[in-house]
């Protein structure tokens, strides 16, 4: 509950910051291509050869979401996208990413959003683990379709 009350607590103050993280978020995968059914043929032909195409669910495709943080105190993030997935369907769906950098800064997790459209935002934390305490750094949001 401590917990919860915490990520309650960050996503309200999140509002109140203008910091800007470098977050990106796009479809991870082809999935795009099965949904539009005449703009690239052979693509078409090729995914659904591999029965990659029938083995998604709409609405809960693969989507990357990558954050690269500015500050070195950072430990997680928190992050809510909302936004309109590939039925049309509004949604929200909310999550915790411990920061692990890749070669170029990043730290990424796959969202199984479907997301079309998006409004992305991230909260940056730093978690004392003796303390057991959350110390919010920035936040930021984008939008992405």
């Amino acid at each position: 509950m401590r917990f919860f009350v915490s990520i309650v607590f960050l996503a309200g103050a999140a509002l109140a910051q203008s910091v800007q993280t470098a977050v990106a978020f796009a479809p991870f995968g082809p999935w795009p291509i099965c949904e539009t059914n005449q703009s690239v043929p052979y693509l078409n032909n090729i995914f659904s050869s591999a029965n990659y195409c029938s083995a998604l669910t709409k609405g809960s495709e693969p989507d990357l979401l990558s954050i690269k943080s500015a500050n070195s105190s950072t430990t997680d993030f928190l992050y809510i996208v909302t936004g309109v997935d590939s039925t049309g369907t509004n949604k929200t769906l909310t999550g915790h990413l411990k920061r692990k950098d890749n070669s170029a800064g990043y730290s990424s997790c796959i969202v199984d959003a479907g997301m079309t459209v998006a409004l992305v935002t991230v909260v940056e934390y730093s978690y004392d683990s003796n303390t057991g305490t959350f110390l919010m750094l920035q936040n930021s949001s984008a939008y992405y379709h």
